[in-house]
């Protein structure tokens, strides 16, 4: 493994920011760390550049055991939120930064400059000052920095956070095929669940200092270990067993795909949006499903298709997500609806402990 974090524990005054942390990421990976605000992501990460020191656990790259490293010895690039370049200094000497600190000869470097800047499209901005640069084109400048001096690791924390969303989804793909076309191992910081599953080749889900779960982005949103992951990553509907069998149109089905030896009362049931179906009445009942009655509360039109708020059983309400081929189809407010969803699509978590309850075989 390429960067090895072994049982990383770190303290603020009255606050535990990390909780024996164990992540081990290979060389030339995108990995991303993604939690709400304070769970320690950004915490871990400066703990990796040396910004901050922990109280227990080591940190490997590349079979070094960086613990006492200087940051400017770590040779680690790092991006940041708030962009971080020099406002005194043009592009091109910002992007020349670190290469001049590290007394590379004036020829090397100007041609080092010039690549990386081709590489994030901003040759022709050399002599501009950040002041008269967009927030993108800033956050294109401190890419460059980080990865000019040729890191053998790069740290990015929420780099576009503070772009307008078609920006950031440009960026984001622009970071990607960069990083993909360096082969550079980049960990990076994010609380949007969509960028990290679009970006990421592995994930680590992150909430109060401990990391509940490392996986593929499909992984991590098909196949959750717990509850916090399955609702944190993606919209998820969650009832009750016990509303749930009395909301369920097919009850045995339902109770069929119950873990083994769990009572409905001992659980939460939940399923996706975006796995529910609305039953137009024609053709022949799946067997293979769970079905529903509700009654529309909220139709909204999300440009790829409607979704629905569904009132069932009284006072639950559950969403639905479906397409629609032009504005008649849209269901009205107040209309009832039968729905159903898959039984595999359907997810089980221990109501006390919130941990995964794997479904009977079979299913």
């Amino acid at each position: 493994m390429y960067v090895e974090i072994e049982n990383l524990s770190k303290e603020f005054p009255g606050v535990k920011a990390l909780q024996d942390v164990n992540i081990t990421i290979e060389e030339g990976e995108f990995f991303t760390l993604l939690g709400p605000s304070g769970c320690g992501k950004t915490t871990l990460l400066r703990i990796i550049a040396g910004f901050y020191r922990q109280n227990d656990g080591h940190i490997k790259v590349a079979g070094e055991v960086i613990d006492n490293v200087p940051p400017h010895m770590r040779d680690i690039g790092m991006v940041f939120q708030n962009y971080a370049v020099f406002p005194h200094m043009t592009v091109e000497k910002n992007v020349a930064f670190g290469l001049e600190n590290r007394k590379v000869p004036k020829h090397e470097i100007n041609t080092r400059v010039a690549e990386v800047l081709d590489m994030v499209q901003m040759s022709g901005y050399e002599k501009r000052t950040p002041d008269k640069l967009s927030g993108g084109q800033q956050q294109r400048v401190g890419l460059a920095r980080a990865l000019v001096i040729a890191p053998r690791l790069l740290l990015m924390d929420e780099p576009l956070s503070n772009l307008d969303a078609k920006l950031r989804l440009n960026m984001r793909e622009e970071i990607l095929d960069i990083q993909r076309r360096l082969g550079t191992t980049a960990i990076y910081v994010t609380h949007d669940q969509e960028e990290a599953l679009v970006i990421s080749d592995r994930i680590a889900v992150m909430n109060l200092g401990v990391v509940q779960q490392v996986g593929t982005p499909w992984e991590i949103f098909r196949d959750p270990v717990n509850e916090f992951v399955s609702s944190f990553v993606g919209s998820m509907n969650k009832m009750g067993g016990e509303e749930a069998m009395r909301s369920s149109k097919s009850v045995k089905e339902l109770a069929s795909t119950f873990p083994p030896g769990v009572k409905p009362e001992e659980c939460t049931v939940c399923f996706r949006p975006t796995d529910t179906e609305i039953w137009t009445g024609s053709g022949v009942r799946r067997d293979d499903s769970v079905y529903f009655v509700g009654k529309v509360n909220k139709a909204l039109f999300i440009g790829t298709g409607v979704t629905y708020k569904i009132i069932v059983d009284d006072d639950l309400i559950l969403t639905l997500q479906s397409e629609i081929a032009d504005p008649e189809d849209i269901i009205d407010e107040g209309e009832t609806i039968e729905f159903f969803v898959e039984k595999k699509r359907i997810l089980f978590f221990d109501k006390t402990t919130g941990g995964r309850l794997r479904q009977s075989k079979g299913v």
